[in-house]
């Protein structure tokens, strides 16, 4: 949850209505990944902007949002209560078909007014949960950690060891392989991949996704090049594939940037270089063709393509334009 949150204020984009039904398992399978929802209340901001408007839920709303000022940690305010509910049972504060009413509940959340009872139901849950509740629930926003900050919680890193049994999660030397043959694609064929990494299902893409967790270590849905040379020089060398140099990873994280100016490795990026590892069928193909012949036309031509790739290099356009010239007697379409 704090993983997505970190995300989308990196994005600038606050939600401002999260609570524990806004998030959703995308399937029935135990290892399931959780997926945030309804941005129907979501706006954009910039870092030190403050908001006015009334908004969210009363069970998880922040202080500061009743007050009619706040900033994007009012979204890390409801991750605290939806911890506190989901360790429990209870929201914190009321709000939840109990007893209180809705002046009670206002008024407990502006004074953070919460404790840790029954008794029974806590006796069982660490101090250092305990701890990560009560850093969030703090009602003064100033005094309250970022979304990043949250994630370095000594409780949330206690999780983290435990899941990997204390050890470093080894990279998928496949997955590597792949990573280096892509560098050595044409502009145009790294874009086709691109397409095609939009319509892939979940169940096609679930190993690639554990994958780009290992390589995203900073949690922020993208890859820097540090990153990418730390993963991949500190754990390709132990594997079959040899030490990879800098250069070698430099010329990896160049390929991978389908669009130039990027200056960061993102998830479809990352989909579109590993597509080898992934079971492609034919609806993938039609659909790839759809997104790039939109006005069904039952062909692709010159302008859809450049379309796609209007924020990437130069060079890719001249790829595209060689592509769709070379083999089809000078059409401008395929």
């Amino acid at each position: 949850m704090l993983s997505s949150v970190r995300y989308i204020h990196n994005k600038g984009i606050i939600h401002r209505d999260l609570k524990l039904e806004n998030f959703l398992f995308s399937n029935m399978d135990n290892n399931s990944e959780l997926k945030m929802i309804d941005f129907g209340l979501s706006k954009h901001f910039t870092f030190g902007e403050v908001h006015h408007d009334a908004v969210g839920t009363p069970y998880t709303v922040a202080p500061e949002v009743i007050r009619g000022n706040y900033d994007e940690r009012c979204d890390v305010w409801a991750i605290g209560v939806i911890t506190y509910l989901l360790l429990s049972g209870e929201p914190p504060f009321g709000g939840c078909g109990g007893p209180e009413t809705l002046i009670q509940v206002r008024d407990n959340i502006l004074r953070g007014a919460f404790e840790f009872e029954p008794a029974d139901v806590w006796e069982d849950v660490s101090q250092e949960a305990k701890d990560f509740i009560k850093s969030l629930l703090v009602v003064d926003p100033v005094e309250r950690p970022t979304a990043r900050q949250a994630k370095e919680s000594e409780w949330l890193k206690m999780w983290s060891k435990k899941e990997n049994g204390g050890r470093v999660s080894s990279i998928n030397p496949n997955v590597v392989k792949a990573l280096v043959g892509f560098k050595e694609y044409s502009d145009m064929r790294k874009l086709l991949c691109e397409v095609l990494s939009f319509t892939l299902l979940p169940e096609q893409i679930q190993d690639l996704r554990r994958e780009f967790e290992k390589y995203d270590q900073e949690g922020t849905g993208e890859i820097t090049l540090s990153t990418l040379k730390k993963v991949l020089i500190g754990n390709a060398s132990t594997g079959s594939l040899g030490g990879l140099s800098e250069d070698e990873v430099e010329d990896i994280f160049n390929a991978m940037r389908v669009r130039k100016g990027e200056t960061s490795i993102h998830w479809h990026d990352f989909i579109a270089a590993g597509l080898s590892q992934c079971q492609v069928d034919d609806r993938n193909l039609r659909l790839a063709f759809e997104r790039l012949d939109p006005q069904r036309n039952g062909f692709i031509t010159f302008d859809n393509v450049s379309e796609s790739v209007q924020s990437a290099s130069d060079s890719s356009l001249l790829c595209a334009h060689d592509f769709l010239y070379s083999g089809f007697d000078g059409e401008r379409n395929v």
